[in-house]
């Protein structure tokens, strides 16, 4: 994680460096299942909450943390070589991942009122957590070299109100069939979630894209209990590029492409504006798509 001070955005200053124990240099000891595992989705809740979310691993050996916003940016000495002190200090809580499962985005929901608990001195209202897993295979979920198939990527929904003992209590999933994604070509799998506190959808519903199972909407208002409501699978065009057994996306022209190659879609990152609109774009070249909630998620945006 590089760290900078934007304050005067035409003159960026430098904060510091920081990662997972285990990524800094000469490093003794690490957490995870492995040593040294990138970061990829930071999220900083700001000021006021005084918190940083970040996301390793990506597609496999995930690790969550939960960071003191104020420490991370203050409780060191060396910007680029931090003592095993230094990088455990801002740490609240983490929790380690299955290692076929990554951490590509943290996404926090503070204060979710739970539906069945109200009537309950606990759990009436939970702050929680949207991580998904980047899926990187696009070879029609093919056998690893050993004959196991690998897992699918899936998403997850943690309880964080108790920040030392972060813990999963949900999990989003796209079934294989109907629709047969992993006969698609192209990837399968979760992508990213929406990061946006957009009012009305904000702890209603959660946004993804889901890779050739295009964007996918769920209802969260019971984080026990998570349903789909509505999903978008845009058609391949003439500019969507070719999937080929390989599981490399190839672009017009390029010899390998065979028969057996074919135009999948591949929905790489889905936002919401600020009158509710959905973007979605896709990274095999098909384009942005815009999108309208209709039907249920309609009704469940507009829910009080």
């Amino acid at each position: 994680m590089k760290i900078y001070d934007l304050s005067d955005p035409a003159k960026p200053v430098y904060i510091r460096d920081f990662g997972l124990l285990g990524q800094q240099p000469g490093a003794t000891s690490h957490e995870g299942l492995i040593p040294a595992i990138g970061i990829h989705g930071p999220m900083s809740a700001g000021v006021e909450k005084n918190r940083v979310y970040a996301a390793y691993g990506t597609g496999a050996n995930g690790v969550i943390q939960i960071l003191d916003r104020k420490k991370l940016l203050t409780a060191f000495e060396n910007p680029l070589k931090p003592t095993t002190e230094e990088m455990l200090a801002p740490q609240i809580g983490y929790i380690t991942m299955s290692p076929d499962q990554g951490a590509h985005t943290t996404f926090p929901i503070f204060g979710e009122p739970i539906p069945e608990f109200q009537g309950h001195t606990a759990l009436k209202k939970r702050d929680l957590l949207i991580v998904p897993s980047e899926a990187s295979r696009g070879d029609h979920c093919a056998p690893n070299a050993d004959g196991s198939r690998p897992a699918p990527h899936l998403a997850f929904l943690l309880d964080i109100s108790v920040e030392a003992a972060p813990w999963p209590i949900a999990t989003f999933r796209v079934p294989e069939n109907p629709g047969d994604y992993c006969g698609r070509g192209g990837r399968f799998g979760t992508h990213a979630v929406a990061e946006s506190f957009y009012p009305p959808y904000y702890g209603k519903l959660a946004i993804f894209s889901w890779f050739n199972a295009g964007t996918r909407v769920f209802d969260i208002r019971d984080p026990f209990a998570v349903q789909e409501v509505a999903y978008f699978i845009p058609a391949p065009n003439k500019n969507t590029m070719m999937f080929c057994p390989d599981g490399v996306s190839h672009p017009e022209g390029d010899p390998k492409i065979t028969s057996a190659c074919e135009r999948a879609i591949e929905t790489n990152n889905v936002e919401v504006d600020d009158r509710g609109l959905i973007y979605s774009a896709d990274r095999a070249g098909t384009g942005l798509h815009i999108l309208r909630l209709t039907g249920r998620a309609k009704e469940v945006a507009a829910s009080k």
